[in-house]
């Protein structure tokens, strides 16, 4: 039974906007400001009818508000701006309202704008003024003569397409810097191109020539293109592989020059110009017309984290004192935790495209601040994530309390594993500890909980509540500009409640611990009942007070960036400086040897396990390893790779559909049905995977579609008359800029439609007006048949796209659904040998700080978090793969990924808590040492768990009927952590309970892997099923 807005004692908070410290109720009620009175709303809000002066909760939250910057003067109004100018505030305030007085004015109505803003149309808007001005490339004669006599000067508009302007300034300075390494690439392949047809045929082996031509610059230099796609897998990396692709196609097989042997610099020249020309176009517009920037962008999404922080802090320390879960399942939590996951996905985009702005602009220090403080950020996250963990345990264990009382319903019949440890106590010994005053203590769950709230409850409402006011200013002002406005008393504020929390929390954990409820003996099975209610309570007081510190440390840093911010530092540019970062080079790798020296284990012990035991196996006197064909098997290995024969079989592709166009006759066929865009249609569906080539074929097809019919009705209507025909395509491309701003994963379907419009319409129009070099009448000449070209257009994607559906399938395919259970599988397989080794081990066995080996290395971190991702974009291309069993179950795969994620969620915070305190106390070593048994079997069992998945996973066979049991080692991991106790109590130890923070750390994250195993063998066995006759065939 919970207890719904529990009463408990009035504990001391500290007011963060003055540092005062009040003894009065309070609670998580958003104070409003009415006039000069405090009013309040929210849950929790005092009742209307009482008397002022049972009101404390406004006088206490009233001196907490203030005028921007002011220290509250206890009336509820602030004083200024922190320094007592009040009249440069007001004449500051009068200007600021004059000036949105007239910005009101200009306003479009509040609809309009909503509208505008929810449907992103300026960004849309921007896009289509970009590809506007690209086809005055092609519409206007004076801008059409800078790139000479050439069909393909909608290449201005389709690069346009690619490199929207639509993009932070961070994000445009990449794209630059992607495009221009694009462009170069092509101009080398493009010269190598040439440079090789003229030797050849200045040899008179044109044909030599041409299989060169195909293997190494079509095969070599289209597959790297593929590669780089592959390994970038990135937005920018995408648009600028995809501008390689057409840029190298067009060489090498539209004009035939390369065919011939003729060293067409004019053309190289002309198709580096129009792409140079759009880039400029695109960044020109993004810098000018409403400008995007990422930094503003950044602490944007670190004020929306901070109120998710705020929002999420408050539902869960209120249902944890309450003891209900009530509080989580409001639509206001979920919102927040929503929030959450979406926001922190956009700080490291938003990061990382900031560094470039920085970096443009000088202030690498800044950048290095910001990035600091989004490395708090994620700390608060993760200590967050153990107050809400904590809060669920509890739940489900007052849950459990409430259904069952322990002490009668037979727990020594139903448990009576737990013999060894806690044997049955005979009557007559029971009557005897009774007469001497050691009697057997029966304590359920729930009454122990409220023991842990009475004592220490207060404490934590308290502290949560000064928390929670300092998130809801932090950590920036308001938009549009978003600068650092920390109020000065926030830090001396926050430092006081913590040391006024932590005093609390000694005192009453160890009154509690050390109360005859806690220790005094009992059944095994109550004292690990108790055992993990006191390790979910203790572990959430102290990720309350981790919460804290995390947040002290993030106001040092907005004191330096609001330092930085009053007083600039000198601009410095030290990526310009090659010696600088030569220098910083030599750091890091003298760093990086310092600590392999430091840690010379570089794996986690499973993993190293493995290693040897290859390494085992390599030096055995095997006459199979030391033959030639296995040393060169092993030399190759690297083609054995995936990455490697993706990027072959899409040169090769490539080559074998480029190869009609070196024949003499098939190019005129080539050329008639426009095989170019073929090919680079074919280069832009071919993915990794079925799944993702099915995807992008499609969208491709349609949008080809699409586009060529919207070309045919434009010529129809508005023949060679340019102002209609570009203000149809300014429509068109506006109208598919916000499709693809507005559904990112519809991007591609938007691009296909105005690529297909440019090599329809575009073309059309400069055939017309006789700008290309040479006399063509195909598809009309002057007078263009656009039926004619549309349906070549639409044949030759076509072509591509089947192409590129037949190299998929058929040359080394890779299957999404295949390798999604293969890394799952692998990656279960990883997290079991990094659990097979104690994380709690490394502890125990280090002499001295310096040597503790962690048991997970950051980058394995990074990289099992990196796999994940991985698979989740594979369960995304699955429902494009066609199965003849049926609808592929997404919900299934989903759900266990989702697990997955809360296990590495778990072995993370495992390892920022050994990363916290590194150095174990003597009471800490002497509680590993005591349990030093139990946790290796847990270990082994966690192991063995998830060595079961993931050999079901790959296999594919059902898992078997009994599992092994991870319960029962935890509970005699519990009691164990009882016994420590009950032999502790002498005092010579030590008497403080901080000791026991480590340990139940590692029992809730056990809890929590344990529960994710649990889900995913459940998923499992739905999916698996029973063992059929098919399986048993020999």
């Amino acid at each position: 039974m919970s207890n719904r807005n529990r009463n408990i004692r009035d504990g001391i908070v500290v007011l963060p906007s003055s540092g005062e410290r009040v003894n009065r109720h309070v609670t998580f009620a958003r104070p409003l400001i009415s006039g000069n009175a405090a009013e309040w709303s929210g849950p929790d809000s005092p009742d209307s009818d009482n008397d002022s002066d049972d009101r404390e909760d406004a006088g206490l939250l009233g001196n907490s508000i203030g005028n921007g910057n002011g220290i509250g003067n206890g009336n509820g109004i602030g004083n200024g701006n922190g320094n007592g100018n009040g009249n440069a505030a007001r004449a500051k305030s009068r200007t600021r309202a004059n000036w949105d007085s007239w910005q009101k004015r200009l306003r479009v109505p509040t609809p309009v704008a909503r509208f505008i803003e929810a449907w992103n149309l300026k960004p849309a808007l921007k896009c289509s003024l970009a590809y506007l001005c690209g086809s005055l490339a092609i519409y206007m004669p004076a801008f059409a003569a800078l790139f000479g006599r050439n069909d393909g000067k909608h290449m201005v508009t389709t690069v346009a397409v690619y490199f929207h302007p639509a993009r932070t300034r961070g994000s445009m300075a990449e794209g630059t810097i992607f495009a221009t390494i694009a462009v170069l690439y092509s101009f080398m392949v493009s010269a190598g191109i040439f440079g090789t047809a003229v030797l050849f045929g200045n040899l008179g082996n044109m044909l030599l020539g041409h299989i060169v031509i195909l293997a190494v610059f079509c095969v070599g230099g289209l597959g790297l293109v593929g590669w780089t796609k592959l390994k970038m897998a990135s937005p920018s990396a995408n648009v600028s592989c995809s501008l390689a692709s057409i840029i190298i196609v067009t060489t090498l097989t539209k004009d035939g020059t390369a065919q011939e042997g003729v060293f067409n610099v004019a053309k190289i020249m002309q198709t580096a110009a129009m792409a140079v020309c759009a880039i400029i176009i695109s960044t020109t517009i993004s810098n000018l017309l409403w400008p995007i920037f990422a930094v503003k962008e950044l602490r944007k999404c670190m004020t929306e984290s901070t109120y998710a922080f705020s929002t999420m802090l408050e539902a869960i320390t209120k249902g944890f004192i309450d003891g209900s879960e009530e509080p989580l399942l409001q639509p206001s939590f979920q919102t927040a935790a929503d929030n959450h996951k979406k926001t922190f996905t956009d700080l490291a985009k938003h990061l990382y495209e900031a560094r470039f702005e920085h970096y443009l602009k000088g202030t690498e220090q800044t950048y290095d601040l910001e990035l600091r403080l989004v490395e708090c950020l994620q700390k608060l996250a993760q200590a967050l994530g153990g107050l809400q963990s904590a809060a669920k345990t509890q739940f489900s264990l007052l849950e459990q309390s409430d259904q069952i009382d322990p002490y009668l319903t037979g727990y020594q019949d139903r448990h009576g594993s737990f013999s060894s440890y806690a044997p049955t106590i005979p009557p007559e010994e029971l009557q005897s500890s009774a007469e001497d005053g050691d009697v057997l203590v029966v304590v359920t769950g729930r009454s122990l909980f409220d023991q842990f709230i009475h004592h220490l409850g207060p404490s934590m409402r308290s502290l949560a509540v000064t928390i929670k006011l300092m998130l809801d200013e932090l950590p920036f002002g308001p938009a549009p500009d978003y600068t650092v406005d920390v109020n000065p008393h926030f830090r001396t504020s926050l430092r006081d409640a913590l040391e006024l929390y932590t005093e609390k929390r000694k005192v009453a954990l160890d009154q509690l611990y050390n109360s005859q409820d806690i220790s005094g003996r009992k059944s095994a099975d109550l004292a690990a009942d108790q055992e993990e209610v006191a390790a979910s309570c203790g572990h959430f007081a102290y990720s309350l007070e981790d919460f804290g510190k995390g947040l002290f440390d993030l106001l040092e840093i907005l004191d330096q960036l609001e330092t930085i911010q009053e007083l600039p530092l000198p601009r410095s540019w030290n990526w310009l400086k090659p010696w600088r970062l030569f220098a910083t080079r030599l750091d890091l790798e003298s760093r990086q040897k310092t600590v392999d020296r430091v840690l010379p284990q570089q794996l986690p012990e499973g993993l190293t396990d493995v290693r040897a035991l290859q390494e085992e196996i390599a030096h055995r006197d095997n006459n199979t390893h030391r033959n030639l064909g296995y040393r060169l098997w092993k030399a190759l290995r690297v083609f054995r790779r995936e990455d490697v024969k993706f990027a072959f079989k899409v040169g090769l592709g490539a080559a074998i559909y480029a190869s009609p166009s070196f024949i003499s006759f098939t190019r005129p066929i080539y050329s008639h049905y426009r095989g170019e865009w073929g090919l680079i249609s074919y280069m832009i569906v071919t993915s990794m995977t079925l799944g993702a080539t099915n995807t992008s074929g499609l969208y491709r097809f349609i949008g080809t579609i699409i586009g060529a019919s919207a070309a045919v009705v434009s010529w129809v209507y508005f023949p060679e008359m340019p102002t209609a025909l570009a203000l149809c395509g300014w429509f068109l491309s506006f109208l598919c800029f916000t499709m693809t701003l507005n559904y990112p994963d519809k991007a591609s379907f938007g691009r296909f439609i105005l690529l297909t419009y440019n090599i329809t319409a575009l073309y059309a129009y400069t055939i017309s007006m006789k700008d290309e070099d040479g006399d063509d009448d195909d598809e009309g000449g002057v007078n263009p048949i656009i039926t004619e070209i549309a349906l070549h257009r639409v044949l030759s994607v076509l072509a591509g796209i089947t192409w590129g559906l037949i190299i998929s399938r058929y040359v080394w395919p890779i299957s999404a659904r295949k390798k999604l259970r293969e890394g799952l599988s692998v990656l279960w397989l990883r997290m079991a040998l990094i659990w097979k080794r104690d994380p709690l081990n490394s502890l125990n066995e280090a002499v001295a700080p310096s040597e503790v080996a962690p048991y997970m290395q950051i980058g394995e971190e990074i990289h099992l978090q990196q796999a994940l991702l991985r698979l989740q974009s594979l369960l995304e291309q699955i429902p494009f793969e066609f199965r003849l069993k049926g609808p592929f179950p997404i919900a299934d795969f989903t759900e266990i990924l989702t697990n997955t994620q809360a296990m590495l969620d778990a072995f993370h915070g495992m390892s920022v808590i050994i990363a916290k305190e590194p150095q174990s106390s003597a009471r800490e070593v002497a509680i590993l040492v005591f349990t030093s048994a139990e946790r290796r079997e847990l270990c082994s069992r966690i192991f063995q768990l998830f060595y079961v998945l993931s050999s079901s996973m790959r296999s594919g066979f059902p898992l078997p009927d009994t599992m092994p049991s991870i319960v029962r080692s935890r509970d005699r991991l519990l009691m164990k952590i009882h016994r420590f106790r009950e032999e502790d109590n002498d005092g010579e130890r030590g008497q403080s309970e901080e000791d026991f923070a480590l340990i139940y750390a590692y029992v809730l994250l056990t809890g929590r892997i344990a529960e994710g195993l649990e889900k995913c063998a459940r998923s499992i066995k739905i999916l698996h099923g029973v063992i059929d006759e098919e399986m048993l065939e020999i």
